[in-house]
């Protein structure tokens, strides 16, 4: 796996804002977000579904989907309604989460 570091930078809503961002490697082909234990990126948020939205690799590219949450996922603040390609400096908010993608894939994983 050759990446130049792809990842979240994220600040959960029980974290202030003051602090610094938790940081989420991607390291997988694919990768849950949500609330739920068995999720690969698990965020305490009360407005976050236990599978809210999901990353996976496909042809070189970090592509996002909304997995049927009633909230919604949000890609630079438009709601994803379909798969949605992410580029480096992307913002996604998931519940009352806002993430940012830095760095990008290289090569797939």
């Amino acid at each position: 796996m050759a990446v130049d570091k792809p990842y979240l930078s994220y600040v959960p809503p029980n974290r202030s804002p003051a602090k610094k961002p938790k940081v989420f490697k991607i390291k997988k082909n694919s990768i849950v977000i949500g609330r739920s234990s068995s999720a690969g990126l698990r965020i305490e948020d009360a407005k976050l579904a236990a599978e809210h939205a999901r990353l996976d690799v496909v042809d070189f590219h970090l592509v996002l989907i909304d997995l049927g949450s009633t909230r919604g996922t949000k890609l630079n603040h438009h709601r994803v309604r379909e798969r949605m390609v992410l580029y480096p400096g992307d913002k996604i908010k998931v519940g009352q989460t806002r993430m940012e993608l830095l760095g990008k894939l290289q090569t797939p994983m």
